[in-house]
């Protein structure tokens, strides 16, 4: 597959009218936009797998790295469960008086 380079330099030898001229110079232009927003797609996308693995693990009681706690997203999901396990302890806690 050739890139974006190789076939601007195959169209130079191609006798091309102004208006096709036009026409390659904005699908090139166009292929160069899709691309890079493709890229941020991608990367986007691989952030927020990050996010669903950390929140999954949280889910499993592990603990997340500090960094993945910067996302607001997953440290709100990891401050639901602490506290979540705070109301299991003390709930246990009373019951637990409750017998005695």
């Amino acid at each position: 597959m050739m890139n974006l380079e190789e076939i601007e330099e195959e169209l130079v030898e191609i006798p091309l009218t102004e208006h096709e001229w036009d026409m390659v110079a904005w699908l090139i232009a166009e292929v160069k936009r899709l691309r890079e927003e493709n890229r941020e797609l991608i990367n986007k996308y691989v952030e927020i797998g990050s996010w669903v693995k950390t929140i999954s693990d949280i889910l499993e009681g592990k603990e997340p790295s500090d960094f993945m706690l910067s996302y607001p997203l997953v440290r709100e999901v990891a401050d639901k469960v602490s506290e979540v396990k705070r109301l299991r302890r003390q709930i246990a806690k009373k019951d637990k008086e409750r017998i005695e």
